[in-house]
This record gives C-alpha cells, sequence and structure tokens, in this order.
C-alpha cells in the first residue's frame, strides 16, 4: 500500500471541488449565522442557485460519461436505452397509487443515491489500502452509518421545516425516546473505526486523510443539515453542494484523465468539455439542460417561480389527471435515470485502461 494520498486528479483540484464542498458550507453557515436565522425558507434565488444549477445541473453530467460517450454507446446499448424506458414506465406504475407515493418512492430512491456516492469517494479514497476483513466490514459500516444516523434521527423526531421533495415524503414518526440508543450505536460505531484507525497507524504510520476527510465531511454536513439545524435554506445548501459539486468534478476529472490517455474514442462534444480549456462549455451544457428541465416543471407542475419561467407559452398550463399519469414521471425519467447509471458506471469492468483513469 502506498504510504502516499492517492488522489483522483491532482491534491489541490481534489481538496477544491471533492472533499472541501461540505467544510466551506459549513464554515459559511457558521460566519453567516444572522443570515441564516433570519432566511429559515429556500427563496426563488437560493433555489435557481442551488437547485437549479447545483442540483439539477449535476444530473445531467452523467451524459457526458454515457450518451455522449461513443465506448459506452456501442458497449451498453441495452443499459443506456432500456433504463430509461424501464423508469417511465416504473414511475407511470408508481403514480398510479398517488402522487404521494409517487414522490415518496422518489425520496427514499434519493437518499439511497446520496448515501451512495458519499460511500463511493470514500471507497475510491481507500482504493490502494489493504484492509483486514474487520477492518474493512468497519469502514463500510461507518461511511454507511454517517448518513443514515441523521436520516434515522430525522424518522423519529417527527416532521421538521423542510422535507426532501414535498411535504410528508417521508414515513416520520415522533419516536424521541429512541434517539439516545441511535446516537448510542453511533458513537460506539466511531469508537471502534478511530479505534482500527489508530491501530493502522501504529502499524504503518500512515494515515489516509483524504479518505478520513470525506468521512468527517459527511458526517457533519448530514448532522448538521439534517439534525441540528431546523432550517430547510441550511438543509438544502449543505445537502446540494456537498453532493452535486463533488460529482460533477469528479465526471470532469474522470473524462480528462481519459482524454489524456488518448486510448478512447471521444466525441466532439466530450473533446471539448474535458479540455482544460472546456470547463466553462463543460458548466453551461449542464445549466442549459437543467433550465430546460425545470421549465417543463415549474411550466406544467409546480407554478413555483414565476419570477424565472412565466414568459415561456407553456407557462401556467394546468394538467388533467391522465396527463399528468404521464408526464410527472416522464420529466422525472432524467433524475431517477442518472441514480440508476450512477450505480453502474464506476463500476464497469470491460475497459481496464478507463478504470486506470482514476
Amino acid at each position: 500500500m502506498s504510504k502516499k494520498p492517492n488522489y483522483l486528479y491532482t491534491p489541490w483540484s481534489d481538496w477544491l471541488f471533492i472533499i472541501a464542498p461540505p467544510f466551506v458550507c459549513l464554515a459559511v453557515v457558521f460566519v453567516c449565522a444572522p443570515y441564516f436565522s433570519l432566511h429559515h425558507e429556500v427563496e426563488p434565488f437560493h433555489w435557481f442557485i442551488l437547485v437549479m444549477m447545483v442540483d439539477v445541473s449535476h444530473v445531467y453530467s452523467t451524459i457526458y460519461r454515457t450518451y455522449l460517450d461513443p465506448d459506452m454507446r456501442q458497449n451498453h446499448k441495452l443499459l443506456l436505452y432500456g433504463i430509461p424506458l424501464v423508469v417511465w414506465v416504473a414511475g407511470i406504475i408508481m403514480y398510479l397509487f398517488g402522487d404521494l407515493m409517487f414522490w415518496r418512492i422518489m425520496a427514499y430512491l434519493a437518499v439511497f443515491h446520496f448515501v451512495r456516492q458519499q460511500y463511493g469517494f470514500f471507497k475510491l479514497y481507500g482504493r490502494t489500502e489493504v484492509l483486514t476483513p474487520f477492518r474493512k466490514t468497519v469502514s463500510t459500516l461507518m461511511i454507511y452509518a454517517a448518513t443514515l444516523y441523521p436520516v434515522l434521527i430525522w424518522h423519529v423526531s417527527g416532521a421538521k421545516n423542510f422535507t426532501w421533495f414535498v411535504q410528508n415524503d417521508f414515513l416520520l414518526t415522533e419516536r424521541r425516546e429512541l434517539i439516545p440508543y441511535i446516537t448510542l450505536a453511533y458513537g460506539l460505531i466511531w469508537l471502534i473505526y478511530l479505534y482500527q484507525e489508530f491501530q493502522a497507524f501504529l502499524t504503518t504510520k500512515f494515515v489516509n486523510i483524504p479518505k478520513n476527510m470525506i468521512l468527517l465531511g459527511t458526517a457533519l454536513s448530514w448532522y448538521f443539515g439534517i439534525v441540528y439545524y431546523n432550517s430547510d435554506l441550511i438543509f438544502t445548501f449543505l445537502n446540494v453542494v456537498s453532493h452535486g459539486v463533488p460529482y460533477m468534478a469528479l465526471v470532469w476529472m474522470y473524462g480528462h484523465k481519459r482524454m489524456a490517455q488518448k486510448t478512447f474514442q471521444f466525441s466532439e462534444i466530450q473533446t471539448l468539455v474535458f479540455s482544460t480549456k472546456g470547463i466553462i462549455a463543460f458548466v453551461l451544457i449542464l445549466l442549459g439542460l437543467a433550465y430546460l428541465e425545470e421549465t417543463l416543471w415549474d411550466s406544467l407542475v409546480w407554478h413555483d417561480h414565476p419570477e424565472y419561467f412565466s414568459f415561456h407559452w407553456i407557462w401556467g398550463t394546468e394538467l388533467g389527471t391522465t396527463l399528468k399519469l404521464f408526464l410527472v414521471p416522464l420529466l422525472a425519467v432524467p433524475q431517477v435515470t442518472h441514480y440508476v447509471l450512477d450505480g453502474f458506471i464506476w463500476k464497469l469492468r470491460t475497459d481496464k485502461a478507463a478504470l486506470s483513469a482514476l
């Protein structure tokens, strides 16, 4: 095992775009406490920056790794073109049980996706470590606990001033007497993990700082965003930025390193956006796609942001029940497809050279 941190791209870029976001967000929350104490709700300009420009945009960054990639299109056609169709049909079936059931399932899918992303980053930064089976189990349990502990506390604390998607999408209960037991279990996992890390340090004289900072950033941002504060704005800020920015950075880093290897076929768009000078194009394309999607959502379904969409001719269109049954799941296809594809694209073993890009 190398005793040097195994970064994904360069030390400064990894720290800036992947490791630092949750810490930067927390610092902003602490330093700007008076502002956040006066603004609990996600106001329109907050929504535009956080939800549309970061959250929705990061969903579309997957296309650079999939639909715009000639190798992926050639080798995984069934995966790329079958999943959206399956997702749409499944969404229609879900919506048949009511819009609340649809959004409830969507919320839990989103939580699973967010949890798995943190697990993925944690594993990426620990990919060169040789762990005993017990230490590997403890490490896996630790990163899952860092995300699931706040979610469990949320579920037994009753309703909060924020939701994941819509009101009542989570199955919440008032069982606060369970919190001490959940917290005790969480603390024990931390103690076991820290003991294992300390024992490993005594043996190897090495601490994997990037991996452990991913863990710490995850634990702190999820705890403060969900448990400590009861603010829709803080929850959205910590949740969205800590998730979306690192993912977009990962996609660009991966593509840039693959392109440098000169052993892959690249589309013209990939050649543009994965070049050093193409970062602006990378971002602008994502913003354009995100704005297009949100135009459809807000114009046809939510009608929440007339300041950004009311000039579109379709804005304010009222959909009948039948149209909603087909349209709402269709509009959700990009998001859920992102969830599903993300579970595959970083695990494919068809090209060892592609995997070595990270």
